[in-house]
């Protein structure tokens, strides 16, 4: 069996691409609401759920890692999946909470204008569909990655 370790495919490239933006997209504004005072806007840290995305986006990447290191394929492919529709389940209830307000009650008391979404959100929806390409392909073409 040989143990060298192999050049990253499509496959790799792709997750390692979707852990990055799932890695920057916490530090980015998730959501924004002009009240009368000004703007309040959140980035996912301040919201709390960002450093679950960033731990996901590690977590893609250390598979990646651990592929080309000659951990079993089938794991790491399954291990992209589950994660990247897990985050991508979490992302759109995120998306839910940006366009109800709740991102903002501990600043304001109710809502007086309509909430806007930041970046922050659709950065991590398109790492974790990259993320699910990356697994998919690699799982119906498992030579594909290598």
């Amino acid at each position: 069996m040989d143990r060298s370790p192999r050049p990253p495919g499509a496959a790799v490239l792709a997750a390692l691409a979707g852990a990055a933006l799932l890695v920057v997209s916490p530090f980015l504004v998730w959501g924004k609401v002009d009240i009368l005072s000004g703007t309040i806007s959140q980035t996912g840290i301040d919201a709390g759920a960002g450093w679950v995305h960033l731990a996901v986006g590690v977590g893609v990447a250390a598979l990646a890692g651990a592929w080309l290191a000659g951990a079993p394929a089938r794991v790491v492919q399954v291990g992209w999946l589950v994660l990247a529709l897990g985050i991508g389940a979490l992302t759109f209830y995120e998306l839910t909470r940006v366009h109800d307000c709740a991102f903002f009650v501990e600043e304001v008391e109710q809502c007086v204008a309509s909430p806007s979404y930041g970046p922050g959100l659709f950065v991590a929806l398109v790492g974790a569909g990259l993320t699910v390409v990356a697994a998919v392909a690699a799982l119906l073409r498992p030579g594909s990655a290598r």
